[in-house]
């Protein structure tokens, strides 16, 4: 019995680390356009292009339907200045705390680090997104908030056929163990 439950446990293990390495990786990379974006945007306002600039002939991005990314340029105090993406037609709306953390944090994050997070403006509307602070060079201005964004559904996708995937696997692996255990457990016909 001891055998069944350890074989058992170590059976479960393996499949959670399995699902939980999947999903961070799929999870992680559905950051990698944004990161490229926010870095080139900071860049951007670094050597002095105004945020008004960011929206000259961008068409804008349903971001509801579209897995393509989109950015949005905040001044200090949270107000947008240039924004590609729309949800129902309208601007997206960041929770001001969400800035306020990304501000708050950019002294620590070495090196300019992005803050990382997935948004939910509403329901069924998963967004991966990468914040950075712009310190700026002009007088007057300390610094904007540049934001890149993706909606998650596909990554969110292939993440539950991963989890079924596991699920599946990990069942049929317990069965097995069961089955194995029973048979093991048998006592040997002998013969007179």
């Amino acid at each position: 019995m001891r055998k069944l439950f350890f074989f058992s446990f170590m059976w479960t293990l393996t499949c959670g680390l399995v699902f939980g390495a999947t999903y961070y990786s799929l999870r992680q990379g559905a950051n990698d356009p944004q990161l490229q974006m926010v870095r080139d945007m900071r860049n951007s306002l670094n050597n002095g292009a105004l945020a008004e600039s960011f929206q000259q002939n961008v068409n804008p991005v349903d971001i509801k339907n579209s897995l393509s990314p989109f950015y949005m340029i905040f001044s200090e105090d949270h107000t947008v200045l240039a924004s590609s993406g729309r949800l129902n037609n309208e601007t997206l709306q960041v929770p001001s705390g969400v800035l306020e953390y990304v501000v708050n944090s950019a002294p620590s994050m070495v090196g300019g680090a992005e803050y990382r997070v997935t948004l939910e403006p509403q329901k069924g509307v998963r967004l991966a997104a990468v914040f950075k602070v712009a310190p700026l060079n002009t007088p007057g201005a300390q610094h904007h908030i540049v934001m890149a964004a993706r909606n998650l559904i596909e990554v969110d996708s292939r993440i539950q056929y991963i989890q079924w995937v596991c699920a599946g696997v990990w069942l049929a692996g317990l069965l097995a163990i069961a089955g194995y255990s029973a048979l093991s457990q048998r006592p040997e016909k002998r013969t007179a």
